[in-house]
């Protein structure tokens, strides 16, 4: 309803395996600086670069398919309040996930099918560093 409350997206295919990206608002107008980032996919491998914030947190993901079952993923985030996290993670069959942060949790879960558009979803996640423990359990319907 306002247009001086605009954003914008702008993409561009740098070559077959990169692309990159700005996303800006109003506040460009006024001296600020637009998300920027940019990814590349190459076979089994993918990883992004996205800068925020005025440029000041940067967060890095990084992702490989090892094989048709297994897949393993990261991230790393630079700057802001977030700074410093990381998180593992590995899937198999995409049924199986366990994923390990820097603040020293492991969480695992599973998922099973019970019937025609009935899913079960058990996950649990310890805390090494506080000890901590917790589980639970959810049902999909399609």
């Amino acid at each position: 309803t306002k247009p001086q409350d605009f954003t914008g997206e702008v993409t561009y295919a740098a070559a077959p395996m990169a692309t990159c990206g700005l996303k800006f608002s109003s506040a460009l107008l006024s001296g600020g600086l637009p998300d920027v980032g940019v990814r590349f996919l190459h076979g089994p491998y993918f990883c992004s670069l996205l800068a925020k914030e005025g440029l000041g947190v940067y967060t890095a993901h990084a992702f490989y398919k090892a094989t048709p079952d297994i897949k393993c993923a990261a991230t790393y985030t630079h700057g802001g309040k977030a700074s410093g996290n990381c998180t593992l993670g590995v899937s198999y069959q995409g049924k199986y996930k366990v994923k390990v942060s820097q603040d020293q949790s492991i969480c695992c879960s599973a998922k099973f099918p019970i019937a025609k558009g009935f899913t079960k979803l058990v996950g649990a996640k310890y805390n090494v560093k506080k000890g901590d423990f917790s589980y639970g359990v959810q049902l999909s319907i399609e």
